[in-house]
């Protein structure tokens, strides 16, 4: 009979609900039967007893004892392995279903199959199967249930054993081994189409069985040393790491719960048990008899699969790039059936354009526009699932100069003056300059009245003459920023206190600070300010007592970046909303001093004499 126990771990966590199985034969036939239990019901040792299990419905009477029974996500299959009778001992897949056993057609084929794991979905079944090499050596292939095809996984000279799924869909792990050579055994994985395949060896030990997966890049296998001494490792497949968390056998793993004869120490006890590869020390002896095999770990029916089911692309704004501009990186988000974000490893994704002389993409999501055009880009989670954006390229992107100020008499017909004291304009230089005179209450400047799309890049440009020599109240501030509640804005009459933005505002805003901050620390600093992320740039002891040419960019990629005499300071990583028009801000104090800036020009698009993927 098979028997089956509900486990939850401490608390009442999703992930910690399992079912063990195992198998009773009772005159000629094998049956189901039921146990249930609670981990949080029970402490730390006590005895989770199978012999009293009772019948149950749902699978027939087996006519010969299985080793496997695994449940299909999500439906009503079973699958097993049956080894046939006859001269031939070949062993074949069946599915159980309602009491019903099917063999399927397609799975019937000479030789060995086994089933090794299900997709997470329920969609698919993975097998080992020796039908493609005839000298048995065995590879890993996926069975489809919606069209009855066999797709082989591998078809290498080795021995590919032990197969199982990881629980975002996106890859399959196996154990490889050469056996005409006196290779150690390796450890594989492959993405779900086969695209991607990695096998490394297993650092001090040989690996043996992969027991299961704990997340989207970690596994559990069993492993031994030179003299055969076994142990259960926890992997990190991407780092390619492990450390032993057991010594000892293990058969099974379903999340953290395995069922071994391990312990975490040599001196521990190594009875059948069900331990957490995460707490060693938790353990919980399991009592049978000589009628039982094969303790088993399956996840219940109605557990909720946190697998990839869809995979979202975002791309530039308006999903539209210009021709000449820097690269754009794409970004693409796993969701679940319920809505839930779902971390898979950035190792199996790949990227691929339908027109690569329209829009290029490398392998980290970074498309650059070639020609004018529409392409699709598509983001491939290893195969499982598939994400999609269409770009469209349009012509090249050319600055168009936007506003060029002098600050002549009517300039306070294109810029708002704001704060108390008002700025000014001197004459100094040889030219007009604007001082914002700030004082040591409050900051003073202006706004440009007029705002300007960002959605192809915004740039501003200006020589300032900075003359800091105190550590506080001396300071300049270089904005774009937009007014999303004009009416708030309106009702501001720009006198009484420097305009406080919604957070809104700030998260969408792109400015530059000099110095880096109040106090001696910051002195040698600038700091440029992205949606609120802060990035702190080093200058040298005389960038504050002199002329400097600072241009302020919003790249049509949403990055923010700063240039200083023409080189590039910095470009941030965060990207900021384009939808809303921006103002630019010129404010700051200038207390016993004079902070003055010259010319300003702005324009749309990103003009071309700096290139910004220069930047560190």
């Amino acid at each position: 009979m098979i028997a089956a126990v509900g486990l939850q771990a401490r608390g009442t966590r999703d992930e910690d609900l399992v079912e063990v199985l195992t198998f009773r034969t009772t005159g000629d036939s094998v049956r189901i039967v039921t146990l249930a239990a609670r981990m949080n019901q029970l402490r730390n040792g006590d005895t989770i007893d199978l012999r009293d299990a009772r019948l149950t419905g749902g699978l027939p009477p087996l006519a010969r004892y299985r080793s496997v029974l695994l449940r299909q996500p999500g439906g009503d299959l079973w699958a097993t392995n049956e080894t046939l009778e006859g001269a031939r001992s070949d062993q074949d897949i069946t599915f159980l279903r309602n009491g019903i056993e099917d063999r399927v057609e397609a799975l019937k084929a000479a030789g060995d199959d086994a089933s090794q794991d299900w997709a997470p979905d329920g969609s698919r079944l993975l097998i080992y199967t020796d039908r493609y090499d005839n000298a048995s050596q065995g590879d890993q292939a996926i069975y489809d249930l919606g069209t009855g095809r066999i797709r082989p996984l591998t078809t290498g000279p080795g021995r590919e054993t032990s197969g199982r799924w990881s629980p975002d869909g996106t890859r399959i792990a196996w154990i490889s081994r050469d056996q005409t050579s006196e290779q150690n055994s390796r450890l594989c994985w492959s993405t779900t189409d086969g695209r991607r395949q990695n096998c490394f060896p297993v650092a001090d030990f040989e690996p043996v069985n992969v027991l299961g997966w704990l997340n989207e890049s970690e596994l559990i296998i069993t492993a031994e040393t030179q003299d055969a001494t076994q142990y259960v490792i926890k992997m990190d497949l991407d780092r390619r790491i492990g450390h032993a968390v057991f010594q000892g056998r293990a058969t099974s793993l379903v999340g953290p719960w395995v069922v071994c004869q391990c312990a975490p120490r040599a001196t521990g006890s190594f009875d059948l048990s069900i331990r957490n590869v995460n707490e060693p020390e938790l353990r919980f002896p399991i009592r049978t008899d000589n009628t039982l095999g094969s303790v088993l770990l399956s996840l219940p029916a109605h557990r909720r699969r946190h697998f990839v089911d869809s995979l979202i692309v975002t791309g530039p704004a308006g999903d539209s790039i210009p021709v000449g501009t820097p690269p754009f990186r794409l970004t693409a988000k796993a969701i679940d059936r319920a809505g839930a974000q779902v971390a898979f490893s950035p190792a199996v994704l790949l990227w691929t354009s339908s027109d690569s002389q329209v829009v290029s993409v490398d392998g980290t999501g970074s498309i650059t526009a070639v020609n004018p055009g529409t392409a699709t880009i598509l983001a491939s989670a290893g195969g499982w699932r598939e994400g999609r954006i269409h770009v469209r390229v349009t012509g090249e992107s050319r600055a168009i100069e936007r506003l060029s100020e002098d600050w002549d008499s009517s300039w306070t017909s294109r810029w708002q003056p704001l704060g108390v004291p008002r700025p000014l304009i001197l004459f100094a230089n040889g030219r007009r300059l604007f001082w914002h005179r700030g004082d040591s209450s409050n900051a003073s400047g202006a706004h440009s009245r007029q705002a300007w799309s960002a959605m192809h890049g915004l740039a501003l440009e200006t020589d300032v003459w900075l003359d800091i020599r105190a550590p506080h109240w001396q300071n300049l501030g270089i904005s774009f920023m937009p007014i999303s509640d004009s009416s708030a804005m309106s009702a501001w009459d720009h006198f009484s206190s420097y305009w406080l933005p919604s957070d809104a505002d700030e998260a969408r805003s792109c400015n530059i600070g000099i110095p880096g901050g109040e106090g001696r620390r910051f002195s040698n600093q600038v700091v440029l300010i992205s949606g609120g992320v802060t990035r702190r740039i080093p200058v040298d002891s005389t960038f504050r007592r002199r002329r400097s040419t600072v241009r302020l960019q919003i790249l049509s990629d949403g990055r923010c970046a700063v240039a200083i005499d023409g080189r590039v300071a910095a470009v941030s990583q965060s990207r900021i909303p384009l939808d809303l028009p921006m103002h630019a801000w010129i404010v700051g104090m200038s207390h016993r001093t004079r902070i003055l800036v010259g010319r300003v020009r702005i324009w749309s698009g990103v003009p071309d004499d700096i290139d910004w993927n220069l930047a560190k």
